[in-house]
């Protein structure tokens, strides 16, 4: 089991057309990375959300890439917590089947 943004438009990856990304937990220095892991009990497919964001998935994607804005607000907090951090930089926690998401070990991290 992974976290996978899906639904984004389409890019090469080693000869296949890709259209989601695998989010991993890492290291500033890029020594060690982990895949993030949802909550026991998660299911393939189950959705992530934030709490005090509503979830409004676009119809296709948009033609500037949302990565670009959002990637650098992903972190790892103190408890190794996947996060959203927001414009106050308060920390949301990816929360997936009333659980919430997190790394394997890694703690104050970044996501990419």
């Amino acid at each position: 089991m992974c976290i996978v943004i899906v639904n984004l438009r389409e890019r090469p990856l080693a000869g296949w057309k890709s259209h989601g990304m695998v989010l991993c937990a890492e290291t500033e220095d890029r020594s060690k990375v982990e895949l993030l892991k949802p909550p026991a009990g998660s299911k393939a497919g189950d959705p992530i959300s934030f709490e005090g964001y509503p979830r409004e998935p676009l119809e296709k994607p948009p033609k500037k890439n949302p990565w670009e804005l959002v990637g650098p607000r992903l972190v790892i907090d103190d408890q190794g917590q996947a996060c959203y951090k927001d414009k106050d930089d308060n920390l949301v926690p990816f929360s997936c089947n009333g659980g919430v998401v997190k790394s394997g070990g890694l703690k104050n991290a970044i996501i990419k």
